[in-house]
Order: C-alpha cells, then sequence, then structure tokens
C-alpha cells in the first residue's frame, strides 16, 4: 500500500486521505503549488523519508475517518463553507 501512496501526487493524496495535510504541514511539504509532484519525489527533495509519511498516511486511512468531499460541490456551496468554517463574522449574503 505505501508504494502506491508513494507515487499519487501531494494533491490527490490531500483530497482523498482525511487528516493528510496535518501530516503534510509536519514534513512541511506543499500540497498546494507543489501538489503535482509524487510523494516520493516531494520526500526526497526535502531529504525525507518517503516510506515513513506514506506509512503515517497509510495509518490515518486505516483509522477509518472520513470527511465530506467538496470536489463535487457547486461553488456557492463551497464558498458558505468556506466563510462559515474561516470567517464566522462574515455574511454569506455578500456573496454575489
Amino acid at each position: 500500500m505505501s508504494q502506491t501512496l508513494l507515487e499519487q501526487s501531494l494533491g490527490q493524496l490531500a483530497c482523498d486521505i482525511p487528516g493528510a495535510t496535518r501530516i503534510f504541514h509536519s514534513f512541511k511539504l506543499d500540497f498546494c503549488c507543489g501538489g503535482h509532484k509524487s510523494l516520493r519525489e516531494a520526500a526526497l527533495g526535502k531529504d525525507l523519508d518517503p516510506l515513513l509519511i506514506a506509512d503515517a498516511l497509510h495509518d490515518l486511512q486505516d483509522a477509518g475517518d472520513t470527511q465530506h468531499d467538496w470536489r463535487n460541490e457547486p461553488s456557492e456551496t463551497l464558498i458558505a463553507h468556506l466563510l462559515a468554517r474561516y470567517c464566522p463574522a462574515s455574511s454569506t449574503s455578500t456573496i454575489r
């Protein structure tokens, strides 16, 4: 399983594994602008052990946590969620 994770892009892993972004932050891996890089490539580029990171991601998968998949939601729903979560004082009525 870890081998499969090593070849996936950081961006894809961030979308597919709940909590993966916390792991990437802890290792200072860029899953946003650098999200196109494979886990192996990104880890080796920072002199990190890619298997160690893959094992941490595998542990997250084994935990079975789930999260909402926002990729298929309408933009308006995603924006409302982001505003509610990160800008609680904001109102969605200001979106035009």
